[in-house]
Order: C-alpha cells, then structure tokens, then sequence
C-alpha cells in the first residue's frame, strides 16, 4: 500500500496498521512531528496518543535540537517494522480480500470416501496395536459444525487424530482438511486413492497436514504426533526450530516429561500465553521462570514453582539462570528456553544474539542440557544463520514430527 492509497483507505486501518506506517514514515528519515502526522494519516492527536505508546515501548526515540523535537526509529522499531512488513508481503498470497465464509463453508464439505468393513477393521487394528483409543468418527467443532472422519483415535501422548479416504485429494480438499483441523483440534491424516498432486501435497505440508497414498495407510504403523527419544541429546545445547503452525508444544513437553522421568531438574524460561506455558504450567515437578512486564526484579508467582522475571532486563534473566545453576550443582537440568524468537522481538537481534552467547557459554562450564525454541519463517535467513552457528545439535519440529537437521 502506497501513501495515497493509505489516506484513501486510513479508516480502515487497524491500530496495529496505523502504527507500522507511522514507523515506516519515520524508517525512511521523516522526523519532523507534522509531517510523521501528514504522510501517516492521522489526526493530531491520534499521532500523540501512537507516539506516546511507541516511545514508552522504546520502539522509538526522541532527539531534540533547540526547539525542535525529531524522532528516529530504534532497533527494536526497525525490528517490529521489518516482520511485519515480512507478514504482510507473505500473507498478500492468500487473497484474503477473496476469501468469504462461504468459501470457508464450501471447504469444510470436503468429506470422506467410505470404507469397507474389511479395510477400516484393518487401520483400525494396527492403531490399536499401536497405543490408540479409537473414538467417535463425528466430531463436533468449536464453531459447532459436525465433521465426520472414517477414524477418530486418541494416541498414547494424549493427541488426537483423525484418520480420512479420499477419491482424489486437490488443493480445494487440503483446505477443507486445514479447516477441519482448526476447528476440531485433531491432528488430520488424509489419504488419497489416486496420486496426490504436488501443489496439493506441498499446501498440505504448509499446514502440517499428512497426506500420502492409500496404500502407503494399508502398510505403514500409526505414530503418535511425537514419539522422538529426545534423551539423545543429553549433555547438549540444541537448538529447535519449530513450524509454529505445528503444536509444537507436544515435542516441548516430550523433552521436559523424559527428561524428568530421567532424574533432570527441569527449568522452563517461557512467557504466559505461550503454548508451552500452556502445556506445562500444571506439572508441579517443572520450575517456571516466566517473562513479564509487570515486575521490574525476580518474584514468585502465583502458580506454584513459578517465578516472574521482568522480560525486558537480561540481567535479571541471567542472574536467575545462574543461581539455577549455583544452587543444583551435584544435580542433572534441563534448560528449556521458549522462546528465541519472542526474545528478537523483545531485545532485537543484536542483544538477543548476546543474551544467547552468555547462556551457552555459562552452560558449557558444566554438563547440562539446553533446548532452545525458535520458529522457522519468523527471521530472514541471515539471522537465522548467524543464530544456527551459536549450536552444534539442531533439531526441527513440524507436522511430520521431529528431525535432525544437524549434530556434531
């Protein structure tokens, strides 16, 4: 969107809108108040209300010469400024101006292909071999629709997943499947009679969905969404990076849970609302360290083994993390670290690529466990480069489970 259209459309605009162009007008050496106000398209005082928000945040600072207040963008505005703007030229593939409800609503009437009796009693067979609770095939959604599946099974880890035969699988069905997993929560596993298409395939990945050949269903052992051994990377600073479309906070909690059963003290640096938080908050047996921005020194929390760190000191964070390590150190730990991408958007990268040095190097001076999060797509591959370097296990997590991508 250029300026021009922006005034044309400006009362459209969301707040999170109207604030990235007011950092994009100033990304690009505007600093003068007035005209910040002119090319954003805004009122007077709207422009002090953003400009107040955006200084207290630090995203922006504040010089004066004389008389005359200019105003620059900070790094961690510039960093808020480029994912958006990343988001916003990813998502212009999607056409959202042409999707309506009813073209989500014709999607979620892809159904299944029935089956014989002959080859559901086999797929049912082999999960049940497998650990699976077989439940009710009909599902009934958060927005209240019913949505049938030839298998609704329950794995041993709690996931749960359903299990459809299609004739002939395109890109219309991936998207019926992708809402049906929205809004039933299941893990979808579609299989096709005849041979999926690579733009059908390739979209299904992107929304960490499986696909494959009938045939493949007939021969294949069912899998829970996890079932990685992570004690394999005992003793190591790993780094993973996670489809963050994907629950990824199932391979979190198969690293907190076998490495607890494994005589680790497990310590969880997260922030409320996060998946993970989510996941683990409820295991008494886990010690939370939790980023917030109501505390400005560590205290306890109100949830049991739940301390607060204020999220925006890194010395706090490290203090903490040391006295972790001062105090258990006849004893195993797993440091799990949710999650690096949240800490770029927090600190920007520079500060962030420091924070994550001090960490490893105080964690290479005795032996212990490191897993730290961070979700592909979410930085340019410089970034990601320069963040991969720091770690010699790395791992990645998406909808076909867990891989390693690099171990030395």
């Amino acid at each position: 969107m250029n300026w021009e259209e922006s005034k044309l459309t400006s009362g459209r605009r969301s707040r999170l809108e109207m604030t990235c162009d007011i950092l994009r007008v100033i990304s690009q050496g505007v600093e003068k108040p007035t005209r910040i106000m002119q090319l954003a398209n805004l009122t007077w005082k709207d422009l002090l209300m953003y400009l107040e928000a955006l200084l207290r945040t630090q995203l922006v600072a504040r010089d004066t010469q004389g008389n005359r207040a200019m105003y620059r963008l900070t790094e961690k505005g510039s960093t808020i400024l480029s994912l958006y703007l990343k988001l916003k030229q990813e998502s212009a593939v999607l056409g959202l101006e042409t999707l309506t409800t009813e073209h989500v609503s014709s999607a979620m009437r892809a159904t299944a292909t029935g089956l014989d009796s002959s080859l559901t009693n086999s797929l049912v067979d082999r999960l049940q071999t497998s650990g699976f609770k077989i439940e009710d095939n009909r599902v009934v959604g958060k927005s209240g629709e019913t949505h049938n599946f030839n298998i609704v099974a329950t794995a041993s880890d709690g996931s749960r997943h359903g299990y459809l035969v299609i004739d002939e699988i395109d890109e219309q069905h991936i998207l019926g499947l992708f809402v049906s997993q929205l809004d039933t929560d299941l893990h979808i596993h579609a299989y096709s009679k005849k041979e999926v298409t690579p733009e059908a395939e390739k979209l299904a990945q992107s929304y960490s969905i499986s696909v494959a050949p009938w045939e493949e269903a007939k021969t294949q052992r069912p899998r829970s969404q996890s079932q990685a051994n992570t004690l394999a990377f005992a003793d190591k600073n790993v780094l993973l990076e996670v489809d963050p479309s994907s629950s990824y906070e199932r391979i979190a909690r198969d690293f907190a849970i076998q490495y607890k059963s494994s005589g680790y003290k497990v310590f969880v640096f997260t922030w409320r609302g996060s998946p993970v938080y989510e996941t683990l908050s409820k295991n008494l047996g886990i010690a939370f360290f939790t980023m917030s921005t109501t505390v400005s020194y560590a205290k306890e929390g109100s949830n049991p083994n739940e301390t607060l760190v204020p999220q925006n000191d890194q010395a706090v964070i490290l203090d903490e993390l040391g006295k972790v390590f001062k105090s258990n150190t006849e004893d195993k730990l797993l440091i799990l670290f949710d999650s690096l991408s949240d800490l770029i958007v927090t600190f920007g990268f520079e500060r962030s690529y420091e924070f994550v040095k001090n960490v490893n190097e105080m964690a290479n001076e005795r032996a212990l466990t490191s897993v730290f999060i961070i979700k592909s797509r979410a930085h340019d591959e410089k970034i990601m480069s320069l963040v991969r370097g720091l770690y010699r296990a790395h791992l990645s997590y998406g909808g076909s489970g867990l891989s390693v991508t690099r171990e030395t």
